[in-house]
């Protein structure tokens, strides 16, 4: 979509596309953000899970076994 956005505005002139462009070039901005974040709090979760299981019945506090056992493959496929 982004690429064909681009394709689109490529030798475009005037105000609406040079604001488009201005958006566009936030919206990859953004998309790299949110994809640093994401891997960020996978790492965070993946090192957390251990610790949030509790040792007698392997599943997390709070939650029964089968939803401990989706989340926690979820994490880890």
């Amino acid at each position: 979509m982004v690429l064909t956005v681009a394709a689109f505005l490529d030798g475009r002139n005037g105000l609406a596309a040079r604001l488009a462009g201005q958006l566009l070039a936030r919206c990859r901005e953004l998309t790299t953000i949110v994809r640093d974040l994401e891997a960020e709090v996978t790492t965070l979760i993946n090192r957390l899970v251990p610790a949030l299981l509790s040792p007698s019945s392997r599943t997390l506090q709070g939650l029964a076994p089968s939803e401990a056992r989706t989340m926690t493959e979820r994490l880890n496929p």
